[in-house]
């Protein structure tokens, strides 16, 4: 999968992966929303998986780091975790559509 996956842009596409995503859920188009949500995982794993299996050994070599790898590593942990919540949460508010504008509120923030 790395090899079909343009690292020079990665931040970029996930930050329009994740554009794309909070305006289908201001839409409150939540099938749309989902999937674009599921494609910013995949692409997020796979540019996780880049950075710890190639990025991170370079870094690692460094002598004079400025930050610990496990911050990085941390960091990627704690995005999953973000998501998964967010994925829930939309799940939640598909469920109890009159207040679904509010749940997009929380998901955004």
């Amino acid at each position: 999968m790395i090899e079909r996956f343009n690292n020079s842009d990665a931040h970029g596409l996930l930050h329009r992966a994740l554009t794309a995503q909070q305006e289908l859920l201001i839409a409150g188009e939540f099938p749309h929303a989902r999937t674009t949500g599921e494609a910013l995982r995949a692409l997020l794993q796979e540019h996780m998986a880049f950075e710890e299996d190639f990025v991170l050994p370079l870094y690692a070599r460094v002598s004079e780091r400025r930050w610990p790898l496990e911050l990085f590593t941390g960091q990627h942990q704690k995005l999953l975790l973000l998501l998964s919540r967010a994925e829930q949460r939309l799940l939640e508010i598909e469920r109890s559509q009159p207040e679904w504008r509010r749940g997009v509120i929380e998901v955004i923030e």
